[in-house]
């Protein structure tokens, strides 16, 4: 220190400054001071130096405070890193697991409907053909809710595919509608498709967009009273074509209507009701839609708009 102080005396330096010294007084505080010398008189220095104390205590517990926020922050960083990559670890873990549970699923399901199928063709029994018609149905509904977790996986994952083809659009909603006529039936519901006479070809995922058409309608069947009817409509408007799917429920408020493609959206009559299910009713529908909004739209209409 003496030898810079000689410097600024004898000219060889312009100044000197220390900043931010820290001083702990006697009741903990800490204070800070920023000191700065250089020359009386800048052309004649060895006349005398000048000594400017600052107190910086403000500004250097703002800095401190600064350097323990960025500490705290870089340490949270890396524990957020870690528990991402625990999480991925665990969502792979997970879906691994779901994929395999739902083949192992699937191989039982199929046998079993294919042999009460193959029962269905001995039997004459008017009562007992029907009780195999609802036993088949609700092997293809367990197939289907198998189908949705998949599709829901792939989509957390970001991996849903698409195999793109020509399609008859006509026999893709009919084929939905088909596979829900015996649980609607059981509701005793009515589901009354109104189709153009043209077929009409698209170029969609026809098995994703099966699936769209299906948990569209079956959601309808579920929310609706005892001798509901569910409509299902098919038009082309110019170059589009429209599939609308009503009902005569009890209808939405504006914030159900809001939130209603939320996952486990679900309407508050529901909690009053014997009605059970995955919680993708209509959130599945417009995740699988999402891929192809580039040629698709997907819009809900409310009651008002119906009428």
């Amino acid at each position: 220190m003496e030898n810079v102080l000689k410097d600024i005396f004898e000219g060889k330096r312009s100044g000197f400054r220390l900043e931010q010294i820290n001083r702990v007084q006697s009741d903990g505080a800490i204070h800070y001071l920023t000191f700065q010398v250089a020359p009386f008189e800048v052309s004649r220095p060895e006349q005398g130096l000048l000594l400017l104390v600052e107190d910086t205590t403000d500004y250097g517990r703002l800095q401190q405070a600064n350097r323990q926020d960025s500490n705290e922050l870089s340490l949270l960083r890396r524990k957020l890193v870690v528990a991402n990559e625990e999480l991925a670890r665990v969502n792979q873990m997970r879906s691994s697991l779901m994929s395999k549970a739902a083949h192992d699923l699937k191989g039982p399901l199929t046998s079993t409907q294919g042999f009460a199928t193959i029962l269905k063709e001995d039997i004459t029994d008017h009562e007992q053909l029907e009780f195999l018609d609802i036993i088949i149905g609700q092997f293809d509904c367990m197939r289907r809710l198998i189908d949705n977790l998949l599709a829901f996986d792939q989509i957390e994952q970001g991996h849903l595919g698409l195999d793109w083809h020509d399609c008859n659009l006509n026999e893709v909603v009919d084929k939905a509608l088909n596979a829900l006529r015996s649980s609607a039936e059981i509701r005793k519901h009515s589901l009354i498709f109104n189709q153009p006479d043209r077929q009409l070809v698209i170029w969609p995922d026809s098995n994703r967009l099966n699936q769209v058409v299906y948990n569209l309608v079956d959601n309808a069947i579920k929310y609706i009273l005892e001798d509901g009817q569910v409509f299902i409509s098919l038009r082309q408007r110019k170059s589009n074509v429209e599939i609308e799917v009503a009902d005569c429920g009890l209808g939405m408020s504006d914030d159900q209507i809001a939130h209603i493609f939320g996952q486990n959206s679900r309407a508050n009559d529901i909690h009053r009701s014997n009605l059970r299910g995955s919680g993708l009713g209509l959130y599945l529908p417009r995740a699988l839609w999402k891929p192809l909004e580039e040629r698709f739209r997907l819009r809900v209409k409310s009651a008002r708009e119906l009428l």
